[in-house]
């Protein structure tokens, strides 16, 4: 198994992700070693994880598709074709499809 990198974070107070599809529908809570090293992992364990977007060696991912939205409901969409693993970000919405 390779090495992976782990970042967190946290959007800026008004901005939300919303998905909208994805092909693994069950999301669910992380174990604490693929959490380990980040800050408060114990914490995240008892989070609802929304299920991942994989992008594979060779190329595919999972179908996925999200939006990011403000306090303000504009909203960029990004989807991701699992086939080729390829990504379209929306230009900026007024209004954001999903809520």
């Amino acid at each position: 198994m390779g090495k992976f990198s782990k970042f967190a974070g946290e959007l800026p107070k008004g901005f939300k992700f919303v998905a909208c599809c994805t092909g693994d529908a069950m999301g669910g809570q992380l174990s604490e070693q693929f959490l380990a090293g980040l800050p408060n992992a114990g914490s995240l364990t008892a989070i609802a994880w929304s299920p991942p977007i994989i992008f594979n060696p060779n190329g595919t991912a999972t179908d996925a598709a999200f939006e990011l939205i403000d306090s303000r409901n504009q909203a960029v969409r990004f989807e991701v074709r699992g086939i080729t693993g390829a990504v379209k970000v929306s230009p900026i919405t007024s209004e954001a499809k999903h809520r």
